[in-house]
């Protein structure tokens, strides 16, 4: 929708700077001088400001302001449009950006740039908008990417690039220097793993029972001991390039082929300590194998009693027999961070999962949950589909404003208003845009006719599959029941005690109502009304159905 027409009278302000990343300078006074002076000129009424300092243009998820002003403008009417400086201060990111104005639109809402001198109200201006958001787009690539290249040609100098590293403080020429008490334990954990032959958790252990904290302030725990044992930091390296799109990826994005040059700083480890943590560390790679998961299907719902962290599965074996365990689960601060932290507390396995599978079942069973579900399964355009039938209808006419987009694009360059290769751009982008919304119509259009085959169900199939529940579960595959748990258990606490027997589970708490399933009271009765506050076990159990039936 374009509000070609609509008279602009109370307009709000939104003004940014970039992170330290990024040098535009463009202060918040020099911005809200020019759009206050554009106000005064156009007789606009200003009725608020909206301020993100030091917010990147990445992304608009973490902007505060920002956000509050698209909260405020859907409460209230009277807004006639945004003024900004640039349209970069919207965002770098063009999608981002495309989104806003959408959104605004909703609302008939205006954007207008100040600098820029556009108003979204023609299509000429909004096409120029995109234009100008792919330029931002790419300009925040550059800044990127110019920003990376000297980050990289610091480490190949040998130069530490910024940020908090165990053992080292940086000074204000961003110089490493090493911190005494904190270099003694990185000393230590090296001893002790190399000439002690002490494995990780053993040496998180003993740092937690001397009460040395991480620089966060933390516990010891395996992983953080790893990751000094393999950072060649401490013997006087630079590590550049170890992560690929850090922001994004997290760990994910693990670089092998990183770059490793000689720094400028003191190291903490000799040589020879290092090549031998090294080698050791390779030995026991498959020494110490990842946490077995398996079928515990209650990992990380369930919740320590003494310390409240989730518990993790763990197995020991039979006597005389072969590959066969007793299961249990255990917490996962003593398994990571030692008994210092806290215990075991293992509690049977197969018994919490019977119990819970059992207090669910009870749950579920009632003819009230039975009949709401078979008359929801046999109902054609449910309220299943119906949604998916407006988001299709929406979506088609996403696809139908990016062809006009396009002739207007064209358009526009037989006038000459743009060239080449800014409507190349433009176009580019509206194509993948095109390409995205015909997959997700692909993909909607199999659901709904999948949903629609749903129709005249056997009840007693439906009915069989609830009242013996435990039998169907039991017959899923190992991700639809941990998918169906965690989807509707926030977590189960358990009683303390000082044997896995005398360890049962205390509460139950799940995510659609306050109301607690208490081990204690194994006779209460529960109102499984659809319409109440079950609607969310409702659903579930519903989709969990689904895929039982399909299967």
């Amino acid at each position: 929708m374009i509000n070609n027409n609509k008279e602009i009278k109370n307009v709000v302000m939104y003004c940014r700077t970039s992170s330290e990343l990024q040098a535009d300078n463009f202060s918040i006074a020099m911005q809200k001088n020019a759009i206050k002076e554009y106000c005064n000129k156009h007789n606009y009424n200003l009725v608020g400001e909206y301020i993100d300092e030091c917010k990147s243009g990445t992304s608009t998820n973490n902007r505060t302001d920002f956000n509050k002003m698209l909260n405020d403008i859907k409460n209230n009417s009277t807004i006639s449009a945004v003024l900004i400086y640039r349209i970069s201060r919207i965002s770098r990111s063009l999608a981002d950006t495309v989104n806003t104005i959408q959104l605004l639109d909703h609302y008939n809402v205006n954007l207008i740039s100040t600098e820029d001198n556009i108003n979204t109200s023609d299509m000429f201006g909004r096409t120029i908008v995109y234009i100008l958001g792919t330029f931002a787009e790419l300009d925040r690539n550059n800044i990127v990417s110019t920003c990376r290249s000297g980050m990289m040609q610091r480490s190949k100098e040998g130069l530490w690039n910024g940020g908090r590293v165990f053992g080292y403080k940086s000074n204000s020429k961003k110089e490493l220097e090493i911190v005494p008490e904190q270099a003694k334990i990185i000393q230590q954990i090296f001893n002790l793993y190399s000439n002690e032959n002490w494995g990780y958790k053993k040496i998180a252990c003993y740092l937690n029972s001397c009460n040395h904290k991480t620089l966060k302030d933390g516990d010891w725990s395996i992983q953080s001991i790893k990751q000094i044992l393999d950072n060649p930091i401490y013997i006087g390296y630079i590590r550049w390039g170890q992560y690929i799109n850090w922001r994004k990826t997290n760990r994910n994005g693990k670089n092998d082929n990183y770059q490793l040059t000689r720094g400028m700083h003191l190291p903490i480890i000799d040589d020879n300590t290092w090549k031998k943590t090294q080698a050791l560390r390779k030995v026991n790679k498959d020494k110490f194998p990842k946490v077995y998961e398996g079928d515990f299907i209650l990992t990380g719902l369930l919740k320590c009693p003494d310390c409240g962290a989730s518990m993790i599965s763990h197995r020991t074996k039979k006597k005389n027999k072969v590959n066969e365990f007793y299961r249990y689960y255990q917490c996962s601060n003593f398994f990571n961070k030692g008994a210092t932290v806290c215990k075991s507390n293992l509690i049977n396995a197969d018994i919490a999962e019977k119990y819970v599978l059992d207090k669910i079942s009870e749950l579920i069973k009632s003819d009230e949950i039975i009949n709401s579900l078979i008359g929801k399964l046999n109902k054609k355009n449910s309220v299943d589909i119906e949604p998916l039938s407006k988001t299709l209808h929406s979506l088609k006419n996403s696809l139908k404003e990016i062809e006009l987009n396009k002739l207007d694009a064209f358009k526009e360059k037989r006038l000459n208003n743009i060239d080449f290769k800014a409507l190349n751009d433009y176009i580019s982008f509206l194509t993948s845009e095109e390409n995205k919304i015909l997959l997700e119509i692909n993909n909607i259009e199999n659901s709904i006719a999948q949903l629609s085959s749903y129709t005249d169900i056997d009840s007693k199939k439906i009915t069989a599959i609830l009242t013996n529940f435990n039998l169907t579960f039991i017959s899923s595959t190992i991700e639809q029941k941990k998918s169906l748990l965690h989807s509707i258990i926030d977590s189960i606490s358990i009683n303390k005690g000082k044997s896995p027997k005398e360890r049962t589970i205390n509460k139950i708490k799940l995510h659609f109502e306050p109301v607690d399933i208490q081990a204690q009271k194994i006779n209460k009765k529960f109102a499984t009304t659809y319409d109440t506050v079950h609607r969310y076990l409702f659903y579930k159990i519903y989709k969990f159905v689904l895929i039982i039936l399909v299967s």
